[in-house]
């Protein structure tokens, strides 16, 4: 009699508008693709991070999704020589969550890429410092690589790709699109 193994391809669904209004872990099994079997929801954790970091108040767009990442990246936490990169950093929310859950071995690095523009009448320079200010308390300056610049012109020049990536560019189409250099 021949076991049958199931396997499960792990997806996070976080895309655009999505992740306001169904964001899950799910996976999906390769014997019936079509099933979902959902794995965590989004809540906001009371207490999401370690330190005290300068966030604005109004531009959280990561936190209530930490029990997702929490699960989806488990399997990671504390590998020597491990790669993020994260497109669209803002503040840091998420960059430095990923520095005190995942990217915890004094080998791992972050590559951030933002063009830092002006957000609710914040400059971009002083949303650039926030973040620079964010990862200097998480006390990962030297494991840090910011890149200002726009994303499809600065990945070209990228050695190798990430093992982890995630982008959280502009959260609608139309500024992205306006941005584009042609």
């Amino acid at each position: 009699m021949r076991m049958k193994i199931r396997t499960h391809l792990i997806v996070l669904i976080c895309l655009g508008l999505a992740c306001f209004m169904n964001p899950r872990l799910v996976a999906q099994t390769l014997d019936d693709p079509l099933e979902l079997i959902v794995l965590a929801k989004p809540r906001k954790p009371a207490e999401p991070y370690k330190k005290q970091y300068d966030f604005h108040k109004d531009w959280d767009y990561f936190t209530y999704n930490i029990p997702i990442w929490d699960i989806a990246l488990s399997s990671y936490k504390g590998r020597p020589d491990l790669s993020y990169l994260e497109i669209g950093v803002l503040e840091g929310r998420s960059a430095v969550w990923m520095l005190e859950n995942v990217l915890t071995h004094p080998t791992s690095k972050l590559t951030a890429i933002d063009l830092f523009v002006e957000v609710n009448r914040v400059s971009g320079e002083d949303i650039k410092q926030r973040f620079i200010s964010n990862v200097k308390v998480a006390e990962a300056e030297g494991r840090t690589t910011l890149i200002v610049g726009y994303s499809q012109v600065e990945l070209r020049k990228f050695p190798s790709i990430p093992l982890i990536s995630y982008i959280s560019m502009d959260h609608t189409s139309l500024p992205t699109f306006w941005r584009m250099p042609y």
